[in-house]
Order: C-alpha cells, then structure tokens, then sequence
C-alpha cells in the first residue's frame, strides 16, 4: 500500500528487497527493527540512511551470521550500544534466524504467526512487547516488499506510535482502548486485501478473455 511505501524503512530498503534472496532480506529487515529504539534522531534521518552504506559496501551475505561483522560498527556507536550489540549477537546467532535466512516469501507468509512466538522465546521477551512486535511489523514489511500479502497480522498488537496515531486520527479511528483499536484497524486491512483480491481478479479475466 502507499502507506507502507512511505515509511522510513521501506524506502531505504527497497533496493535490497530486489537484490537480495528474501530469507537474508527478511533477517536484516527484522534485525533492524529489533534495535530501532533509543536512537540519535528520527529514523529516515539518524538509523536507516545510515546503516544503509555499511550494507551496500558489504556483499550479499551468504549465511545472514554475516551480517554480524557488517552491522556492529553502526551499533557500537549507538545509544545503549552494549544493548544492542547483544540483540544482534542474539539474534544472529539463533536457530530462528537461521531458518528465515534460508526461506522464501511463500513460506514466511505461511508461517508468519508461527514466527511471532518463537521470536518471543529468542529475545527471553514477552510477545507483546513493543520490540517483539516492531520486529514483526518488519517481517511484515519484507514480505509487503516482495508483494506478499496473503499473511495475517491481525493477532499481533499495532506497534503504535506517532505516525499511527496521526493516520488514526486522520482517518477517523481514533480509539478509547487497545482492543478497538485493534479492531478498527483490522477492519481496514480486510477491506484492502478484499479489495487486492477482487483486483487480481479481474485483471486475471480480463487477460484470459
């Protein structure tokens, strides 16, 4: 959707949503929701523009464990570095990344509920904490790069933040609690992917005619 195009994260790493296998490009994606917190400014300015150059010097990771050494200069400047080099080292080095590093969008998508609790038990994190959830919105993002949509976020918390808030307002769902939060937003995906459906759809009649 247009919306996600415009975040910050989308925009810098579009690129690699086309030139790298997606299993890698999902890690890396993730990874990097992960450690999105506490940062030296807004994101499209201080995080990823910035890790952005330490990527494209690198080359394409054959295993994501790679990623390590490509990431930890950025980190070890950061705001509560130590931190974070740990939720990398973690992260990186876990069985969970291994096997999203190895797969393709179809099956992330599959089991993209799945993935939700197991990350959980990586990070020792509840699954409803806002890092657990940021980093599912991510994978989510990987997959709506590749145009996957055919996956269903609607369990997992909205990560809410400033720019939700406003499109909430902005299109009238503001909310009194989580659950009709959660509630109203879920009603909009349904009708965007209702009406993707009917669009493939009806593309795919028109050119079998």
């Amino acid at each position: 959707t247009a919306a996600v195009n415009q975040t910050p994260s989308c925009r810098f790493l579009r690129p690699l949503s086309q030139a790298w296998p997606f299993g890698r490009f999902a890690v890396l994606y993730l990874m990097g929701g992960l450690n999105n917190y506490q940062l030296k400014g807004r994101a499209e300015y201080a995080y990823w523009p910035k890790i952005l150059p330490l990527i494209e010097q690198a080359a394409i990771p054959r295993h994501p464990h790679e990623l390590l050494s490509t990431l930890k200069p950025f980190y070890r400047d950061e705001r509560l570095s130590a931190a974070k080099l740990n939720r990398l080292d973690r992260f990186l080095g876990s069985s969970l990344c291994d096997r999203i590093g190895d797969r393709d969008p179809e099956i992330i998508a599959t089991n993209f509920l799945a993935i939700w609790p197991e990350l959980s038990r990586t990070r020792k994190q509840g699954r409803e904490k806002k890092t657990i959830v940021f980093g599912m919105k991510c994978l989510a993002y990987a997959l709506l790069l590749v145009n996957k949509i055919d996956f269903d976020f609607r369990p997992i918390p909205i990560p809410v933040d400033l720019r939700v808030r406003e499109l909430s307002r902005r299109l009238g769902l503001m909310y009194k609690g989580d659950a009709q939060e959660r509630a109203r937003w879920n009603y909009v995906i349904d009708n965007i992917r209702r009406d993707r459906k009917s669009t493939r759809l009806n593309s795919s009649h028109v050119s079998q005619s």
